[in-house]
């Protein structure tokens, strides 16, 4: 069996390309860093990845993926959350007002309930940590809005990455994060591992690296 990594995502996955760009949405991306294949899919949140009919498709892309594209058995990381974390969460937090926490909770379960069922698909699944989100000083791009402060956002991603990853290992899937590293000790987002403002930069690749071989056997 092929030793790539399929990574399946939103614009984050572009990170795993191996060049500072965000790659076209389905393009042929066989030439890759080396050891991983990356699908680009959309703006698609984690929230609304166990509902079929959402306004990306992206449950119905991924598995149009899988059947076409990857064969079962492969290795699959998915890179999706820092989205939900950036702008929705906190702003059905406060349109409900309710704690964050419990908006976090409700999508992180649809987030694991969609990994389960990949998983029952007989592929070996991983899934890779929230992102920090966009420092404040970056500027306003409407294609990536946000909500709340740097502080605040990044106060919901590590939430969010905690609570993935005690779920994930109830199901026992392995769960990649370097999220401690991307961020100082007062929640602020370390600006140098950025490409754009927002996605991360290839100086971050040797974290992801190390991360990913504590978690994913190598194969022969």
């Amino acid at each position: 069996m092929s030793s790539t990594i399929h990574c399946i995502g939103d614009s984050h996955s572009s990170f795993f390309c191996g060049q500072d760009r965000i790659v076209g949405r389905m393009e042929d991306n066989s030439s890759c860093l080396h050891g991983f294949q990356v699908y680009y899919i959309g703006p698609v949140l984690a929230y609304n990845l166990c509902e079929e009919n959402s306004s990306t498709k992206g449950r119905e892309i991924i598995f149009h993926i899988l059947k076409t594209k990857i064969p079962m058995g492969s290795r699959l990381l998915l890179c999706f959350g820092e989205i939900d974390c950036r702008y929705h969460i906190l702003k059905q937090a406060d349109c409900q007002n309710i704690r964050y926490c419990l908006v976090v909770d409700e999508c992180v379960a649809r987030y694991v309930r969609f990994i389960k069922e990949i998983k029952s698909n007989a592929y070996d699944v991983y899934i890779w940590n929230a992102t920090p989100t966009a420092p404040d000083s970056s500027t306003t791009n409407s294609a990536y809005p946000r909500y709340g402060t740097e502080p605040q956002r990044n106060g919901v991603t590590a939430y969010f990455n905690n609570r993935l990853q005690s779920a994930l290992q109830e199901i026992e899937v392995p769960f990649v994060s370097i999220f401690d590293q991307l961020i100082d000790s007062r929640s602020y987002t370390r600006r140098e591992y950025l490409m754009d403002g927002i996605h991360l930069s290839q100086k971050a690749m040797p974290l992801a690296k190390n991360a990913i071989k504590l978690v994913v056997p190598t194969k022969n």
